[in-house]
């Protein structure tokens, strides 16, 4: 059944789950498909803009109702896996936080997905993505390898899913429970944020792939170093100029073009989530109070103007940014810990 802008709009909240039923991956599922018909840079619609606004109400009720409105189920209960081969792999995470690909599960060294059935490619995209990656020379690879991920093992389940694990430092924490915990970070830790990743988004520019899942729940953070790892997510990556086949909601509500058949990627689409994911780190996804003055106006306009077509140049700019901003580089201590985040 095709539905129409009376249709939607006459959808109260309590009824949200009409149009968004089911897990939290079906609702983000059903969204998708509606906001790749209904947004108003793809539909022509006059009501395109009023018809968006209130999926997005819908689908953030349906999600609270879910039990997914954003904050990690916490450990330690206990659980077991059983692989395909018959073992039993006894884990306690931490906190674990339900994905457009998976489920997160965040250990004291590790951070681990369990890939469902019906997504276990995307299993297998991850591992190739990571055993793919390649570097200029030694020096790159000395330089890069502590922000991206290092796979530990990659297995598959009894229930027709698969499970990969990564290395993860004790003192880094997953950006969204950082957030989760916390709340929005004040614009100086914010920079290294994004200094952090700016600095992947370049290589990724150099390795000629674009990324397409930047965000909370695929970035750890470790704010005792100020350094940043890209961990997850590596599940949707292609070669730059190519349409991905799939991308996460977050990622096609902030990037709507990609539903367009024919458009592809660029070096612009990792930059536009890496702004994305600093102005949610900053509580203000929107950008509407970017130039309240709580953000120094150099970062504001950074953030709020579309990036540069390269991502070395992109990169250069937010370094100008940053000194305008503070002058010469210096540590500011952000008093939150793994601990805290994960006790």
């Amino acid at each position: 059944m095709t539905l129409t802008a009376r249709d939607i709009l006459g959808t109260t909240p309590a009824a949200a789950a009409t149009l968004f039923p089911g897990s939290v991956r079906e609702i983000r599922r059903a969204f998708h498909r509606l906001a790749a018909a209904w947004h108003p840079d793809i539909c022509a619609e006059p009501e395109a803009t009023r018809v968006m606004a209130h999926l997005v109400t819908l689908r953030d009720r349906a999600l609270a109702v879910s039990g997914a409105a954003g904050q990690p189920r916490r450990g330690p209960a206990g659980r077991t896996l059983r692989t395909a081969d018959g073992h039993d792999l006894a884990i306690a995470p931490r906190a674990s936080r339900t994905a457009d690909h998976g489920e997160i599960l965040v250990g004291s060294r590790t951070i681990a997905t369990v890939y469902p059935a019906d997504l276990v490619d995307l299993a297998a995209r991850e591992v190739a993505a990571i055993a793919g990656f390649r570097f200029a020379d030694p020096g790159m690879e000395a330089q890069m390898r502590p922000f991206l991920p290092r796979l530990l093992r990659e297995t598959a389940l009894e229930s027709g899913g698969r499970l990969t694990i990564l290395e993860r430092n004790p003192e880094e924490i997953l950006l969204a429970d950082l957030l989760a915990h916390a709340g929005a970070m004040p614009p100086v830790h914010a920079a290294w944020l994004c200094s952090g990743l700016m600095n992947i988004a370049a290589w990724l520019g150099w390795h000629g792939q674009v990324h397409g899942a930047i965000g909370p729940e695929t970035v750890l953070v470790n704010p005792k170093t100020h350094s940043v790892r890209l961990a997850g997510g590596w599940c949707f990556a292609v070669p730059m100029g190519t349409r991905p086949d799939l991308l996460p909601a977050r990622s096609l509500d902030a990037l709507p073009r990609l539903a367009v058949a024919g458009t592809g990627t660029d070096a612009r689409t990792d930059a536009e989530l890496v702004r994305l994911t600093v102005r949610e780190a900053l509580g203000d996804a929107a950008g509407s109070q970017l130039h309240d003055g709580t953000v120094p106006a150099p970062i504001a306009a950074w953030l709020s103007f579309p990036p540069a077509g390269d991502a070395m140049r992109d990169y250069a700019g937010w370094q100008k940014a940053l000194v305008e901003a503070w002058g010469p580089r210096r540590f500011v201590e952000y008093a939150v810990t793994a601990e805290d985040v994960y006790a």
